[in-house]
């Protein structure tokens, strides 16, 4: 339809002309159609047979639908500074007008139907597209046999894994908990899906940083995510008779707070992705009496 339509511009055709032409035609094919004895208006009888095989092919509704919709459009046309966009829409619309049925004839298959009555006799051009529409029956399949699948097991995790990726652990629970997690790693995988991490005397305080609940769900989400397996996580302190003190001394817990929240360390954690590393130096020089 669309090159028709070009070829007919190259021909020098005026699309107000070529609309109200086709408007013309398919209002005789309507008049046919309907069985009127009004005299054909516009179809020269030269032409009477290509009206007739239309009349034929198209079921009176959609001749209808036709003429509306290409006198929707020479409505449109007047004044639009894209005619010819208007006229090929609707052209292209009247030629999809093919797939449609009478809507008479449905509605009265329909009806009987409903009443239990056997319904009318379809029109030739309805059942041939009824033919069409109705799917095949199905045809009976050999019974299959269900197929014999294991479990997959996943490989048991070792330590050497875990301990890789601990970075990437650290990078997605935050620097709250990250900074704890830093001064760590992972010793011992006790079992599936479980794993350890056992303090060193000085280091008791981050089972109190990192071991809430809220924390270790934290943890535990980004180990899930980056493992991809679920793992739970367990601290396991140093027992009392290994240190005087479970805790780094209140000065220098104190110090750590006043690091990790001072403006410009956080500054430079949020700019370049940093986390602060605690340091503790013990002093061995020998001690001078007198001094």
């Amino acid at each position: 339809m669309l090159d028709l339509t070009n070829q007919a511009v190259d021909e020098g055709v005026q699309m107000v002309d070529l609309l109200s032409g086709l408007i013309d035609f398919l209002a005789d094919a309507m008049r046919l159609s309907a069985g009127s004895v009004a005299p054909l208006l516009a179809t020269a009888p030269g032409q009477r047979p290509r009206l007739e095989a239309v009349v034929a092919r198209w079921p009176f509704d959609s001749i209808v639908a036709a003429l509306q919709i290409l006198a929707d459009a020479r409505l449109r046309m007047r004044g639009s500074p894209h005619g010819r966009v208007v006229v090929e829409v609707a052209l292209v619309k009247v030629a999809r007008l093919e797939n449609l049925v009478e809507l008479s004839d449905l509605v009265g298959r329909l009806s009987a139907l409903e009443s239990g009555s056997p319904p009318p006799p379809a029109a030739p051009s309805v059942k041939k597209k009824i033919a069409a529409a109705e799917p095949e029956p199905p045809r009976p399949q050999p019974p299959r046999e269900p197929a014999a699948t294991l479990p997959k097991a996943a490989p048991p995790l070792e330590l050497r894994d875990v301990d890789a990726l601990w970075e990437s652990v650290i990078d997605k629970v935050g620097f709250k908990i990250g900074k704890g997690l830093s001064q760590v790693r992972p010793t011992a995988v006790s079992a599936p899906g479980v794993l350890v991490i056992e303090l060193a005397p000085r280091y008791n305080w981050i089972a109190d940083d990192c071991g809430s609940p809220e924390a270790l769900e934290r943890i535990e989400k980004a180990l899930e995510q980056v493992l991809g397996r679920p793992m739970s996580l367990r601290f396991d302190r140093a027992t009392e008779s290994s240190s005087t003190s479970s805790a780094p001394p209140p000065a220098v817990q104190t110090r750590r707070d006043e690091v990790s929240e001072d403006p410009m360390v956080q500054k430079v954690v949020e700019l370049f992705e940093a986390r602060p590393i605690h340091l503790e130096v013990e002093d061995d020089s020998p001690q001078t009496s007198g001094s």
